[in-house]
């Protein structure tokens, strides 16, 4: 169990710590309950002390997470460990096109932030990002999905309706849209 803290996320008035639970990792891979490894809180933009988690926050991340028990991997995802963000598909170009079209975006009003989150099995991938609008002070934070990597057309929008508790609604867009992520396919 670890914290992460994002003190400032870049483009957008946003500050949040996620409390996160992985089930094992090694040198290469770190294995975990998708969808069910996080919560996340809101912080105050630039504070230097967190707010931590309640300890009912704590024991009902456990219990998803089935805490104190033996690892079943059958349950886990698989990812490599990273030590840097990696970078969108060579057409974030599209992608970008595509959120500015998806939210009647103009290139000079607006400041788009995006970043590559993860990919499931068959190579579709999340991202995720923020949107500023210049002439007014409001944010969106949109997910992306690539449904099928080899046709473009296929990106699905998501705006969580609550950044810091949209857990249940992210998982159903998933599904919905054929993320795959099947624990049983991994090596």
């Amino acid at each position: 169990m670890f914290t992460y803290y994002e003190r400032y996320y870049s483009g957008a008035n946003l500050s949040f710590s996620a409390l996160i639970i992985s089930q094992q990792s090694s040198e290469e891979y770190v294995y975990y309950y998708e969808d069910d490894n996080y919560i996340i809180m809101k912080q105050e933009l630039f504070a230097s002390k967190i707010q931590g988690f309640s300890d009912e926050n704590l024991e009902s991340l456990k219990l998803l997470n089935d805490w104190n028990k033996e690892v079943d991997l059958n349950k886990c995802v698989k990812k490599t460990i990273t030590n840097r963000k990696p970078d969108f598909p060579s057409y974030s170009e599209i992608i970008k096109e595509s959120i500015y079209d998806e939210f009647n975006l103009s290139d000079k009003e607006n400041n788009v932030f995006t970043h590559y989150l993860t990919t499931d099995l068959k190579g579709n991938f999340i991202g995720y990002g923020s949107i500023r609008k210049t002439s007014e002070d409001y944010n969106y934070f949109a997910f992306l999905v690539l449904i099928d990597n080899d046709k473009l057309d296929k990106i699905h929008f998501f705006v969580p309706s609550n950044l810091y508790d949209y857990k249940n609604e992210f998982k159903y867009f998933k599904e919905s849209n054929g993320w795959n992520n099947n624990s049983n396919a991994f090596s």
